[in-house]
């Protein structure tokens, strides 16, 4: 029997959840994971025997998606199942949201795969971990008399969406609004000199 994708449904979280911790990922959650749900996002579950074999997301915004969470059960690799969750995934963002940049993020595992289908390794990234607390010296940095590092307020977004467009090219101001309703208010913070972001 052959594997079936199927769009992210709140019944898969769960099981992509396992495989994700399988490869050491701890980091995400169902509620990271349902975030995907809320925002209405393209994302695809590979089902197989009723069971999750893994996984492919995306954020997309005006122009331009990022792929991830790019995941095989184990005994399923090898049968060209990730490549065709990222071709079709590309093919069929092209077609139904006229996306035509794609952008990933990579585990070192990954890269050599992502690199035959044609990404071009700029920077790969890969999550990494920190012992707190952070050793940085705050006493020591000179704010300037005008600088204010303060809470992001919802009158603030449009302002950062701004700020974020000039380095991501993409108009994001949906996606942060619904991140920022979504987040621990206290962990947004901006940079403000003369009440200016």
């Amino acid at each position: 029997m052959g594997a079936e994708v199927l769009p992210l449904h709140e019944s898969h979280i769960e099981g992509i959840i396992e495989l994700m911790n399988k490869e050491g990922w701890y980091y995400y959650d169902g509620h990271e994971l349902r975030r995907y749900l809320n925002l209405d996002q393209d994302c695809f579950t590979l089902i197989k025997a009723r069971r999750v074999i893994g996984s492919i997301f995306t954020t997309n915004y005006t122009g331009q998606a990022w792929i991830g969470n790019i995941v095989i059960a184990e005994e399923e690799r090898g049968k060209g199942l990730a490549a065709g969750l990222i071709k079709g995934i590309i093919d069929y963002l092209q077609k139904k949201r006229h996306i035509h940049t794609f952008r990933l993020g990579s585990v070192p595992l990954a890269i050599g795969l992502y690199k035959k289908l044609g990404f071009r390794a700029e920077a790969f990234t890969t999550s990494q971990e920190v012992e707190l607390p952070l050793k940085f010296d705050y006493e020591n940095v000179n704010m300037g008399e005008h600088l204010q590092v303060e809470r992001l307020e919802a009158a603030d977004l449009e302002a950062v969406a701004e700020i974020d467009g000039q380095f991501f090219r993409s108009d994001r101001l949906g996606f942060l609004t619904d991140l920022y309703k979504d987040s621990i208010r206290e962990g947004c913070i901006g940079l403000k000199d003369r009440e200016k972001l």
